[in-house]
């Protein structure tokens, strides 16, 4: 039994990894307001840049928080600032509970409230970041401490504070929207919105003259058809190999769209901190970004799957709400996957639904409205066979899990 006590202790996933639980027992009995501050404030901090994917360990959260800078400084700068105001706020005031500011869910809001605005606000409306843009990330991660009101439902506040404060500041802080930049021309062209810059870009339709070509170098009707069918066939099998990289590729920066970033070095990095601190929870995420991205490619037009499927826009939402019903909140096992899946589905048509109300009707994207809601409604699900088992003391996926099964086949205790 000892030998086993030693193993398990030397064991990273509980220690350093997973949830770091070695920091936290270090700090314990330290208290806040005092010249420890700064250890507690980037302890809370960091596990708080993890939170929005369920991340709670400061060092991958450092991983994370780097990982900001790499497309633009400003946004790691927006997190730092919204973070640091919810964290330092939480700190002081302590208006949630203890284990809530500690593992940094009390201020990860915050966190999202300050990368959020910092992207979107000039990225979706094509505008420049304004002083008021800063004054909103400091109030709205002011605010964002407020948010403990489900707690009497024995249901956890996800990102709920987030998206109502981020949604306010929006359908304030917009610009006027230029109806005629919308509007195609005489020659029918229409206007798509790319990716990368979310840049107006203007596209003609043209017919191929592959048929007109052959004939007027001589060549019989039927060589013509042949060839034009020939050509046609590699280039949609190019296209089609093109549109299949760039699908995976909207799979892959969904991680970083979590964050409103749109970078596959960003989200590599992400994936790798995720993956660090448990590698089930970044097998369940990636599974969600493939299902929500693929099945948007499979359901959208060709216009919107290269503005929004591309970038990972359809994967983040699909990305957060599989990982939360299936390992998060729920021990792992088949009916938690199951209803994981179940509920990624639903979020790809919560998420259409609201694009219609929120994006082309109000100007505003949905952000993570869909993952909120749908997790909302699905972790009320019981389950009369008690397959189903809700995680009453959080900690890395691994661990939640292997305690449920101990519990549910009552064998001996191996994991700390």
């Amino acid at each position: 039994m000892s030998r086993v006590r030693r193993r398990t202790s030397q064991n990273p996933w509980n220690t350093f990894l997973g949830d770091c639980s070695v920091v936290d027992a270090y700090l314990m009995d330290k208290p806040i307001l005092s010249l420890w501050f700064p250890l507690h404030y980037l302890n809370v901090f960091l596990r708080a840049v993890g939170q929005p994917t369920f991340v709670n360990n400061p060092f991958c959260g450092a991983i994370i928080f780097a990982s900001l800078f790499i497309q633009d400084y400003i946004v790691g700068l927006g997190c730092l600032l919204g973070g640091s105001v919810a964290t330092i706020g939480e700190l002081i005031l302590r208006l949630q509970p203890f284990d809530l500011l500690r593992n940094g869910v009390a201020a990860f809001n915050g966190v999202l409230v300050g990368t959020v605005i910092s992207v979107l606000y000039p990225g979706f409306y094509q505008t420049y970041r304004t002083p008021e843009m800063w004054i909103f990330i400091v109030v709205g991660s002011l605010l964002s401490a407020f948010g403990n009101f489900l707690g009497r439902f024995n249901l956890p506040y996800l990102a709920l504070p987030f998206n109502m404060i981020i949604v306010c500041s929006f359908l304030t802080i917009q610009p006027p929207l230029d109806v005629d930049a919308l509007v195609g021309d005489e020659n029918g062209s229409y206007l798509t919105m790319t990716g990368q810059d979310n840049l107006p870009v203007t596209t003609t339709m043209s017919p191929s003259d592959d048929f007109g070509h052959h004939l007027a170098n001589g060549s019989s009707a039927f060589e013509a058809i042949t060839n034009s069918s020939e050509n046609r066939a590699q280039i949609n099998q190019v296209d089609w190999m093109q549109a299949r990289i760039r699908v995976g590729r909207g799979a892959l920066v969904s991680m970083s769209q979590v964050y409103a970033v749109d970078h596959v070095s960003t989200s590599i990095v992400m994936n790798i901190a995720t993956a660090l601190a448990s590698p089930l929870l970044f097998v369940m995420c990636s599974i969600g970004a493939i299902i929500g991205t693929f099945l948007a490619a499979v359901m959208f037009p060709i216009e919107v799957i290269e503005a929004e499927v591309y970038t990972g826009v359809w994967g983040y939402n699909a990305l957060l709400t599989m990982a939360a019903l299936s390992c998060v909140f729920f021990s792992f096992n088949h009916m938690s996957f199951l209803l994981g899946v179940m509920a990624t589905l639903a979020n790809v048509v919560v998420q259409c639904a609201l694009k219609r109300n929120m994006t082309e009707t109000n100007n505003i994207p949905v952000f993570t409205v869909p993952m909120t809601l749908v997790t909302l409604v699905f972790l009320l699900t019981t389950d009369v066979r008690g397959v189903l088992h809700r995680v009453v003391d959080p900690s890395y996926p691994e661990k939640q899990s292997y305690q449920w099964f101990r519990e549910s086949r009552q064998i001996p205790q191996s994991i700390a």
